[in-house]
């Protein structure tokens, strides 16, 4: 049997996912370690020694869990099992934040993208409401390219490489999906998508509530901006 995956089924599977939650894993146990030693230590301090001399040419190097666990704890003396235990076991449906806010961050939505997402829309040539409805739409040929499973998209039935066509009764343009997402307002609402699947043509309701949205870092002023020192330049 193949182990080849189609791209547009990637969300489902969660290929890759791991790697971007580890991250704040890691961004957890990082800020962590600054706030109880005051600032005199952070993951860098572990990074130094679990990756650190004796300088040699490249090599494999096995480790084990006990391994990463002792070096943390020679960084700053915690229970280091127990921390990554919970959160390498738990299942959740929400990304981990705490080290997020920890850090004196939080997540927000807004209704427009940031020049960034622009031009990443720009460069990659797509539509992405990964955070309203669920999906992202190829320009060429409006296809639906990736549909976030949980989603009002998914809950509708809609499947990656269909084409969109029209939105309540109005030829599909980027302007037409912007004014339908504009319309939302507090109530649940039905959006319907006219959906070309092959040869086969299709009305879906796609229920939603609520405008666009997209994500943003917010400054918590009520705790010590981490995140900042963590990302600032190491070297001038």
């Amino acid at each position: 049997m193949s182990t080849t995956q189609a791209r547009e089924w990637r969300p489902r599977t969660r290929s890759t996912d791991f790697y971007t939650e580890s991250a704040m894993l890691w961004l957890e146990a990082d800020t962590l370690i600054r706030s109880t030693t005051h600032g005199a230590k952070s993951l860098d301090d572990f990074c130094r020694l679990f990756y650190g001399p004796p300088s040699t040419a490249p090599k494999v190097v096995p480790y084990e869990f006990n391994d990463v666990v002792k070096a943390l704890n020679a960084v700053m003396p915690y229970d280091w099992r127990g921390f990554w235990n919970l959160r390498l076991n738990r299942v959740q449906a929400d990304a981990p934040l705490e080290g997020l806010t920890a850090s004196g961050w939080r997540l927000v939505f807004d209704a427009e993208p940031s020049l960034a997402e622009k031009g990443d829309a720009a460069l990659q040539k797509a539509t992405n409401l990964y955070y309203s409805l669920g999906l992202t739409l190829k320009d060429e040929g409006t296809v639906i390219a990736d549909v976030v499973p949980g989603t009002p998209a998914d809950a509708a039935g809609i499947a990656p490489d269909s084409n969109l066509i029209a939105i309540d009764g109005r030829k599909y343009s980027k302007d037409v999906l912007q004014d339908a997402l504009k319309a939302g307002g507090t109530e649940p609402r039905a959006l319907r998508l006219l959906i070309q699947k092959d040869d086969v043509f299709e009305t879906v309701e796609v229920h939603y509530t609520g405008h666009a949205r997209y994500p943003r870092l917010e400054r918590d002023t009520s705790t010590p901006d981490l995140l900042t020192r963590i990302l600032s330049p190491r070297t001038q």
